[in-house]
């Protein structure tokens, strides 16, 4: 008969432990690897002024708003005693400083955190967002004419047809464009007569401003852009090279060349603004949990990032230890491997954390040995079997603090780690070598020994990768996989490598 229910609670296991995952991936941005850096930008704007005397102070300027590309996750307003508002006009975002009376010179602070984000949405421009204002009359409505018209001919949308048009401005052998910009090639005329040329051929286009993000750059400048729209998405010009799309540095500012950057509504004299840029690298596992618990995910805030750091530690041990285990289910049923027990191997690789491989295998090796040695003397004395394992747990004891004082005597660091084997453990391997040195003879009891620090060795490697410990620690969803391949090794019944071994003969 099919165990249907097994099958079914296979099924449901695996789909919530993908869905889980694939959330955390795909939507909240958690990464994949550890210790994975993501390149984070600050901007500063200040704006220093001297107040008018008895005049309310009141300051705007342009902040940042959902500049495509860029996903903006912290802004900081500083000043000193005035009250700061922020509204939206149109597609940019003003930010206001206001109060009553001040005096003497004073700098305010707009600072914000941004980091590139090609997912993140565009902002939603509507055909009246980019509005045809600019008109040419006279000689020079003909000469944008004369420049226009072979262009028709040789663009086929509004990109091609804009880009063509920023091309033929920057040729400086062309005596309509010469006339159109008066000898004056500097990138903010050539937006804005690349904008003005383009409104005349119905093509809705304006002019942009953004900074070029150069790390250590104290002092950036404000570069213009053009913008066009097609009806559907923006198109972006380099307005000096008529290439298309905006360079991968390129932090879009605001829109406009008929509206100031900073205002000081004639509250203020010798306004100034200046602008600073520079460059950090962080954690993206730290900038996803904080920019989604801010948001208040639920998912975040149950996630075991949320708990405290040294409840974190803990935790990063004990979630590898089911790895750890699956490794001693395919070395025992797939395999064949002997093993003392079902979780000491487990148990002992855990210890190894402390002491590293090599010297953890020498340590337990003699600790073992000489347990052994009185475990055998302890058989001519025919003790009852808890003061037997009582006597043993104190040898053992005993001869870890010799390993540890003589250790320090000699320097030797690793051996003062010893102190955090499990020595029940121990006690209870020593006790189970002996019974099967007593029923099935030294070979198999040797056999099992070995058997067991090799498994130890593998689970060690496996539970110690930062990998392996990272992805079970951010993404814990995924123990619910290694608990469906328990499930299913659960029903294997065929040989193991070994029988394939021992019984050859049989084959042939």
């Amino acid at each position: 008969m099919r165990n249907y229910h097994l099958y079914f609670l296979i099924t449901f296991l695996t789909l919530c432990s993908v869905s889980i995952f694939a959330y955390k991936h795909f939507v909240l941005g958690l990464p994949l690897k550890p210790n994975e850096k993501i390149e984070l930008w600050t901007i500063e704007e200040d704006i220093s002024f001297v107040p008018k005397e008895n005049v309310p102070i009141r300051v705007s300027t342009k902040i940042l708003n959902a500049p495509p590309g860029f996903n903006v996750i912290g802004e900081d307003f500083i000043s000193r005693n005035y009250g700061s508002t922020t509204r939206n006009i149109g597609d940019n975002k003003i930010l206001v400083w206001s109060k009553r009376l001040d005096r003497g010179n004073r700098i305010l602070y707009y600072r914000a955190t941004v980091y590139k984000n090609s997912k993140a949405p565009p902002v939603g421009y509507t055909m009246q967002a980019i509005e045809n204002r600019q008109q040419l009359i006279g000689p020079e409505r003909s000469a944008a004419n004369a420049l226009l018209e072979p262009i028709r001919e040789q663009s086929a949308d509004v990109a091609t047809f804009a880009a063509a048009t920023v091309r033929q401005l920057n040729n400086k052998d062309n005596t309509n464009a010469q006339f159109l910009l008066d000898r004056d090639y500097s990138a903010k005329n050539l937006a804005k007569t690349a904008i003005t040329v383009l409104n005349i051929a119905h093509v809705r286009a304006r002019v942009v401003f953004g900074l070029r993000l150069k790390d250590t750059k104290m002092k950036a400048e404000l570069e213009p852009w053009i913008e066009a729209y097609n009806g559907k998405n923006r198109i972006y010009i380099n307005p000096t090279t008529g290439a298309l799309g905006l360079p991968p540095d390129y932090l879009l500012w605001w829109h406009g060349a008929d509206v100031k950057l900073i205002n000081s509504h004639d509250s203020v004299d010798n306004l100034q603004v200046n602008f600073a840029v520079s460059r950090n690298m962080e954690s993206l596992l730290n900038l996803s949990y904080q920019h989604h618990t801010d948001s208040g995910s639920l998912l975040m805030r149950f996630s075991t990032l949320n708990l405290p750091l040294q409840v974190q530690q803990v935790y990063k041990v004990m979630l590898a230890v089911p790895i750890g285990a699956l490794i001693i289910i395919i070395l025992r049923n797939f395999i064949g491997i002997p093993t003392f027990g079902t979780f000491m191997p487990v148990l002992i690789a855990l210890a190894f954390r402390d002491t590293e491989l090599a010297a953890g295998l020498i340590l337990f090796t003699l600790i073992v040995s000489l347990g052994l040695l009185v475990r055998f003397y302890l058989e001519h004395v025919r003790l009852l079997l808890v003061p037997r394992l009582a006597a043993v747990l104190t040898t053992v004891v005993l001869i870890m603090m010799m390993i540890t004082v003589v250790c320090n005597q000699l320097g030797i660091a690793t051996g003062l780690s010893i102190a955090l084997f499990p020595m029940v453990i121990i006690t209870m391997t020593i006790e189970r070598i002996c019974i099967v040195w007593d029923e099935r003879g030294p070979v198999d009891a040797i056999k099992a020994g070995a058997g067991s620090l090799f498994a130890a060795c593998l689970c060690y490697i496996a539970m110690s990768n930062d990998y392996v410990r990272y992805l079970v620690f951010v993404f814990p969803e995924l123990l619910l996989l290694v608990l469906v391949i328990s499930l299913v090794f659960g029903q294997y019944t065929g040989y193991r490598v070994t029988e394939l071994y021992r019984f050859r003969t049989l084959v042939e």
